[in-house]
């Protein structure tokens, strides 16, 4: 197999996602997937062109999360990576409100023209956790589809096609050294029972589940796509007329359509 730095390249390429000079923001927490992502971007992947720097927040959420941001500040600084860096005025009460800080500064670098993209370090391991999780929680198509290579306002995941077990190999030949979460082994946590108990005793049933929940958010985008291309394309066929929010339909031509 090829390396993860090559396999990383060729998939950025085909993405096409950026121009020679856009200016990337590596969201790093400092852990293993976002140092490695970095890291690539910094050392093995310099034809992207890209203008690049980082992104912290401390959610302040546990202690020695003050001592992440400074050990961070110091290694960007070696690299020569500029950082954009900010904490919460107040400790979120939960994960969910935590990721809603977080996002709203790696959004507002966005929207405030700081950076042209924002990358983060999904990888496919969340992704299997993910639709997992929603499988739980009685998603729909939709939600199986998983986490999305990207997003608006800019948000990239260019890391979603290669394992923890990919990046845990990288981080040993490059000899990196990332910060340890320890709330990560905490099991109180719902997805991090997924993570610790749950998927085990899946691939204990059936060898290989997590290669099919990963099967199943890509058909399940491709559906998607496929549904969504039909609607458009018989909304076509019925639209009258369409202004700002407001659309009209020909009622007949609906009629002709079953269950209508």
């Amino acid at each position: 197999m090829k390396p993860l730095s090559v396999r990383f390249l060729d998939h950025w390429e085909a993405q096409g996602w950026t121009l020679s000079g856009d200016r990337v923001t590596v969201a790093c927490s400092g852990g293993l997937d976002s140092l490695v992502l970095l890291h690539l971007l910094r050392f093995a992947a310099p034809q992207l062109d890209v203008q690049l720097t980082t992104a912290h927040f401390d959610h302040g959420m546990r202690p020695g999360s003050a001592s992440d941001a400074e050990w961070l500040r110091g290694l960007v600084g070696a690299w020569g990576i500029p950082l954009h860096q900010d904490r919460a005025t107040k400790t979120p009460e939960s994960e969910a409100a935590a990721r809603v800080l977080r996002y709203g500064f790696l959004e507002g670098l966005v929207h405030n023209n700081e950076v042209d993209w924002v990358l983060t370090a999904h990888q496919a391991d969340d992704q299997v956790e993910t639709v997992l999780f929603r499988i739980l929680r009685g998603t729909g198509l939709d939600g199986l589809r998983g986490i999305p290579a990207s997003r608006d306002p800019g948000i990239l995941r260019p890391l979603l096609p290669f394992t923890r077990t990919d990046l845990e190999e990288y981080a040993r030949v490059c000899r990196l050294r990332p910060r340890i979460d320890p709330t990560n082994a905490c099991t109180r946590f719902a997805r991090n029972r997924i993570r610790h108990q749950l998927l085990p005793l899946l691939e204990d049933v059936h060898p290989g589940a997590r290669g099919a929940l990963l099967r199943l958010a890509r058909n399940s985008r491709r559906t998607i796509e496929a549904l969504d291309a039909l609607v458009d394309l018989h909304l076509e066929r019925v639209m009258v007329e369409k202004e700002g929010s407001q659309i009209v339909l020909d009622r007949d031509r609906m009629m002709e359509y079953p269950g209508s």
